[in-house]
């Protein structure tokens, strides 16, 4: 993924890859925090690192 972003990042504005990786993040941070709501980290355990890839 990260290199498919900084590929395409040549060939547009720099806010398109920019817009892209937030919404990436938010969009994972949405799933995490949907399978373990205390989560203040990054730091998953195995057991939800399986429910996110499920």
């Amino acid at each position: 993924m990260v290199d498919r972003i900084r590929r395409r990042a040549v060939d547009v504005d720099y806010g398109t890859p920019d817009n892209l990786v937030g919404n990436l993040v938010r969009y994972f941070w949405k799933i995490t925090e949907e399978i373990n709501p205390d989560r203040a980290d990054l730091r998953l355990s195995e057991e939800i690192v399986q429910a996110w890839k499920g």
